[in-house]
């Protein structure tokens, strides 16, 4: 796993910087709302393969918008914890607070940092929807719960919540596998069972690929 390294030479100077580590309370975001290009009343059952690709990658898009960039400090150090899962908690933990503390005392400062994309997978569309008469207005409506859900859980993320059992998760987050907790949400999975997470293929597998077009050329 690919693990971007946080780059602090303003902070090698710092010489009393114990108070700047504290940690804030994280803050629940506001609603998350998914921007998708594409007409409300079209059906589930009518999307393309294109649009499908193109439903997941803006609910990603939307999580990561989601998360305050303070926050993602959070996910680099889970991101590195992972890296040393086969070591035992602790070890785990350690690397963790090695990634986090200089990140979150540059996100104090002003100083610039970088942190990772987040690791999304989208689970949504693996099983079969081609009957499905709910409209993309209601899908909508389920991505944005989607979205506030998943960005609230990963801003509540920290090597001091990690546990055994949340070693094995540290380097991935599943988003679409279980149904929003919402009346239309609720009507959408019964219409479409295969939607969320619950159809034929593989734990592992992607949302469907775009059609494939002509090869670039080289």
């Amino acid at each position: 796993m690919r693990v971007l390294m946080i780059l602090l030479p303003a902070l090698a100077l710092c010489a009393s910087c114990s108070d700047l580590l504290g940690e804030d309370e994280p803050a629940a975001p506001g609603p998350v709302h998914v921007q998708l290009d594409i007409a409300d009343d079209v059906t589930v059952g009518a999307l393309t393969p294109a649009q499908r690709t193109e439903t997941c990658d803006a609910l990603n898009v939307a999580i990561e918008q989601g998360v305050p960039k303070a926050e993602l400090c959070d996910i680099a150090g889970l991101l590195s914890a992972a890296g040393k899962s086969m070591e035992g908690l602790d070890a785990a933990r350690a690397a963790c607070d090695e990634v986090v503390d200089p990140c979150r005392l540059a996100a104090r400062v002003g100083a610039s940092f970088d942190t990772p994309p987040l690791p999304l997978e989208c689970a949504l569309f693996r099983g079969d929807t081609a009957a499905c008469e709910s409209t993309v207005a209601d899908l909508k409506i389920c991505l944005d719960h989607l979205a506030t859900a998943t960005a609230t859980s990963l801003i509540a993320l920290s090597c001091a919540t990690l546990t055994a059992d949340g070693l094995a998760e540290a380097g991935e987050t599943v988003v679409g596998e279980g149904v929003p907790d919402d009346p239309t949400c609720a009507r959408v999975a019964a219409e479409c069972p295969g939607l969320f997470g619950a159809g034929d293929a593989p734990a592992d597998a992607g949302p469907p690929e775009a059609d494939a077009g002509p090869s670039p050329p080289g």
